[in-house]
């Protein structure tokens, strides 16, 4: 894995489908799994949340003799995939919103996006196994993803763009520069297999780059139409809403919607859905963390 800076490596790369499949150590591969999900109920706890981390990589490389191969595929596809999301919440919210550091938490925080990045390829190796041989290849990887045509690919396909654009923001402008037609065709393909995916997680992606993409500008009004479309297939999902003020209502430069928005946010219970309520729990935070001190937006 790329240690946040440079160009990140394929983590298809000089691997098989059989390595991608894991389980060459002994243990219990439903135990560690139930004890991660236990702690991923609490994800939005900086320590549960590493310790999932760990439970989960650990389940990667623990057999499962009673399990067929089909069967080890589904489950290591939705551990890549749970473990590319882990990744982006941690550098994403958890680790912002609890170690006060700013250094600490960019450092960190670039590696574990590159880390999600690097699971979520491996979900879509096993997922689509040409994908292996395009990467080995030499083929332009996001060109290779964006060609998948299954919409169970559309929950790794988002994660990788979603924890690739966030390492981008890490990087000297010309390196991110090299990246931004991978969040066009990744980002655009998993939103045509699955928009509702995860909360409507496409829909919002989209939202968000036409903040900003394509130069010089983006295009505000492509974005409000995404955000207005993710708004509505999931209202319940607070980040869609903060997202929504940082990122559209800033780049409008209309801080009343700025504002108005993120009380909206705080004025939400975040365990109405129990399933979204750690997400939710650290959206509040981030909202009232940004009413705090709203100046640096504008």
């Amino acid at each position: 894995l790329a240690s946040g800076c440079g160009t990140p490596s394929s983590a298809l790369n000089n691997t098989s489908d059989g390595q991608l499949l894991g389980g060459a150590q002994s243990g219990d591969f439903a135990a560690r799994i139930a004890d991660a999900d236990a702690l991923w109920a609490t994800r939005d706890h900086l320590p549960d949340l590493r310790a999932a981390i760990a439970l989960y990589a650990l389940a990667l490389d623990t057999a499962s003799p009673d399990l067929s191969d089909a069967d080890r595929r589904v489950h290591m596809i939705a551990l890549y995939t749970r473990l590319a999301r882990a990744h982006f919440l941690l550098g994403d919210a958890v680790l912002p919103l609890s170690v006060p550091d700013p250094k600490a938490v960019e450092a960190e925080a670039a590696v574990s996006f590159d880390q999600g990045r690097a699971y979520a390829e491996r979900a879509l190796g096993l997922l689509h196994p040409p994908l292996l041989a395009a990467a080995q290849s030499g083929q332009d990887l996001s060109e290779a993803i964006a060609a998948i045509d299954d919409p169970a690919a559309a929950g790794p396909m988002f994660w990788w763009v979603s924890n690739l654009g966030r390492w981008m923001q890490s990087q000297n402008p010309f390196t991110a520069l090299s990246f931004t037609d991978d969040l066009d065709r990744v980002g655009h393909r998993a939103y045509a297999l699955d928009p509702a995916y995860l909360n409507a997680s496409p829909t919002a992606f989209l939202a968000g780059y036409y903040t900003q993409l394509p130069l010089p500008s983006g295009d505000a009004a492509l974005s409000k139409r995404y955000f207005d479309e993710a708004i509505a297939l999931s209202p319940h999902t607070l980040a869609h809403r903060v997202a929504f003020a940082t990122l559209y209502a800033t780049k409008v430069n209309d801080r009343a919607l700025f504002e108005r928005t993120l009380q909206g946010v705080l004025q939400t219970d975040p365990d109405d859905h129990p399933d979204s309520a750690p997400e939710n729990r650290l959206e509040r935070q981030r909202a009232q963390h940004i009413l705090n001190d709203p100046d640096p937006f504008f």
